[in-house]
């Protein structure tokens, strides 16, 4: 992941260029967090072309108000000719009503695998769905796409803008996706035994760290372990730092171990600075050279 060099002309603090993360981040039933179509549309596009590669079906949604042909930018987005030998009704955009039809997404799915492509991809801005169904019912559907992705053959990329303004409610969106988060610069993917973090954590992106962290501890119970692989966190402040131990109080004070593993050494010595590696419950273990 590259450290973007323009993001305090942009007003925010460090960027992570996430649309050059490791193409495995973009598989399963992820949630993309973005302030603006920009930063949307560069993960969109980096999300579409990983299928495309992997002779996927794409399946969009259009936006409230977007434009219905949308398949030829999209195509010139991720540098690809869709009349390419192959390609020819590999990317989809249906209207919202029929991406999220009262029958589920069960009919969508099984249609684009019968069509011969090895998996499927479905995405959708929360605002399309939320223009059509109520929030219950858009809960119930995401839920009903997190199973779907434990299958193999679907990836679920749901759109979000930030910020979103109440806490709970990020943490409730975070909770329905199992492959974690993709924001620019914070990417959470979790795994069997913890979770795995990219990018930098600051004001702008603790918030959501903290909501990753309360998802994963919700899967652990009194006297578990909760891995946190740092290997690909760059960077960490003082408000991340507060949040590893405020967002994980209640789990280690049950028993639960906290055991941030291959910390970069500038982290480590960032956490170590501030007693983070004192706290109960926690321990670190530095990267080794």
């Amino acid at each position: 992941m590259r450290v973007g060099c323009d993001a305090r002309a942009r007003g925010y603090g460090r960027s992570v260029d996430v649309a050059g993360a490791p193409a495995s981040l973009w598989d399963g039933h992820v949630v993309l967090l973005s302030r603006s179509d920009r930063e949307h549309d560069a993960s969109l596009a980096a999300w579409i072309r990983r299928g495309l590669e992997r002779d996927e079906k794409v399946i969009l949604t259009r936006r409230p108000g977007g434009p219905e042909d949308q398949i030829q930018p999209l195509f010139a987005d991720v540098g690809m000719d869709p009349m390419q030998e192959g390609r020819a009704g590999q990317l989809e955009s249906l209207p919202p009503a029929e991406f999220y039809s009262p029958r589920g997404q069960d009919e969508v799915i099984s249609r684009a695998l019968a069509e011969g492509f090895s998996g499927v991809r479905l995405s959708a801005q929360a605002s399309a769905a939320l223009s059509i169904m109520s929030e219950l019912e858009y809960l119930a559907a995401e839920q009903a796409m997190d199973r779907h992705c434990r299958s193999g053959s679907v990836s679920v990329m749901c759109g979000y803008t930030r910020p979103i303004p109440p806490e709970q409610p990020l943490r409730d969106t975070l909770a329905t996706h199992s492959e974690g988060v993709r924001a620019v610069g914070f990417t959470s993917l979790r795994g069997a035994t913890g979770v795995r973090l990219y990018g930098e954590v600051d004001l702008v992106t603790c918030d959501v760290l903290a909501a990753a962290l309360d998802a994963a501890v919700r899967t652990r119970t009194a006297g578990h372990e909760l891995v946190l692989d740092l290997s690909g966190l760059d960077f960490i402040d003082v408000a991340g730092a507060r949040i590893l131990l405020r967002a994980t109080a209640d789990f280690r004070a049950a028993g639960g171990r906290l055991v941030l593993e291959r910390v970069q050494h500038p982290v480590a010595r960032a956490l170590r600075l501030l007693d983070i590696d004192r706290a109960p419950g926690l321990r670190l273990v530095e990267e080794q050279a």
